[in-house]
């Protein structure tokens, strides 16, 4: 993942509501096989909506797949985990009923807020 700047620092964590900010997702198959993957986005447990390109990506051996991930935050809140999860389709199972967990994830702590007077801090997990 990187910031709005293509460097892996400068993550948007204070948004105000009703704005946006973007961040820079990257896969690269290593898997020496073409694989689906699966990207979801999450804030406090609620799926965000992606462009189906963006949320369904198939990618052959040695392809990398870069886009701009635009996040618009639909509540209020302060250090809320804003979690991307990718999971590789070809080996996600289901176990006992459940999912199992991704094959990737990151997560952010990110504020937001009527207007960013209020205090603003920044953690990446």
């Amino acid at each position: 993942m990187l910031g709005p700047e293509g460097i892996a620092d400068n993550y948007p964590t204070d948004y105000v509501l009703g704005e946006n900010g973007t961040v820079i997702v990257g896969i690269v198959n290593h898997e020496q096989k073409p694989v689906n993957y699966t990207l979801e986005v999450e804030l406090e447990g609620m799926s965000l909506p992606l462009p189906p390109d963006h949320q369904y990506i198939n990618l052959e051996d040695n392809e990398t797949w870069e886009k701009a991930v635009t996040i618009t935050p639909p509540f209020e809140g302060k250090n809320m985990l804003l979690g991307f999860s990718l999971y590789n389709e070809n080996e996600k199972k289901i176990v006992k009923g459940e999912i199992c967990p991704p094959y990737r994830d990151l997560n952010l702590w990110i504020n937001v807020s009527q207007n960013l007077s209020e205090d603003t801090s920044i953690i990446v997990e």
